[in-house]
């Protein structure tokens, strides 16, 4: 699986802009053990740990460069690259009783994007085969309801407010926005700069929710859903083309052992 980000700066600083709703799941789960799956800087787990000190906390990346930053970030956090070392360390904290939660925040559709089949597989098997008494998720998780003609005047803003070089390039890669899910994947896009010549590859939209819910484990029950836009994406995109999205871009859920 290959993510890679050319500048991490930037990047970093695109993804914490969401930071807040992606700790949705703190006051909603009864854990003392965070394994944030996925964690970049850091920049999560370090805000998580400013909310209780008391709680401990794991990073799980596959990118040491990412892992680097995020130890210089969370001085007092253990960060690995290895998925055998987060199921052992797991097993232990459950052996000392405590609760243990798995963090998957913008992660699903990424692996989903960057992984072969057997790899998404194994990703799977190693999610709902972990033990984790809850997993929180949050991510690009739209319905299928989502792939039809766009509205004929949203696509007009489109033409004429956005930057034809960057609606050519995202066209040539992911076809007309002329539909409204190209439309709203574009639109998911256009503020990225310094890493756009990756953010334009990746597939936001690489798994509906109708099908991301059939893939929970059985061991595992549904207690929190939310299907929903971010305000702050609806309101830049508002601003810069005028155009209402109505639909559900985002996905968060809370999945207890049974």
């Amino acid at each position: 699986m290959n993510t890679d980000v050319k500048n991490f700066d930037s990047y970093n600083k695109n993804m914490a802009k969401s930071i807040v709703d992606k700790m949705f799941f703190w006051d909603k789960v009864d854990a003392q053990f965070f394994v944030d799956f996925g964690c970049a800087d850091g920049t999560l787990i370090k805000m998580l740990q400013g909310l209780d000190p008391d709680m401990k906390f794991m990073g799980y990346d596959i990118c040491n460069d990412m892992l680097e930053i995020a130890r210089q970030n969370c001085t007092e956090t253990d960060f690995t690259s290895s998925w055998d070392v987060v199921k052992t360390v797991v097993d232990v904290k459950k052996q000392e009783g405590l609760k243990t939660c798995l963090i998957l925040s913008s992660v699903i559709h990424e692996v989903i994007h960057y992984s072969s089949e057997a790899e998404i597989d194994a990703f799977w098997h190693n999610i709902y085969n972990s033990g984790f008494d809850f997993i929180c998720v949050r991510d690009i998780i739209p319905s299928r309801t989502i792939d039809r003609p766009a509205d004929l005047n949203d696509y007009i803003n489109i033409i004429k407010k956005g930057d034809k070089n960057k609606i050519s390039e995202f066209e040539s890669v992911w076809g007309s926005v002329e539909n409204n899910k190209n439309l709203i994947h574009y639109l998911l896009k256009y503020r990225w700069e310094a890493n756009w010549d990756r953010e334009i590859k990746e597939n936001y939209f690489a798994i509906y929710r109708e099908d991301f819910l059939r893939l929970v484990g059985d061991s595992y029950e549904l207690i929190y859903h939310e299907h929903f836009l971010l305000p702050y994406v609806r309101e830049s995109i508002k601003k810069d083309y005028d155009i209402t999205i109505r639909d559900y871009t985002h996905l968060k859920l809370i999945l207890k052992l049974k």
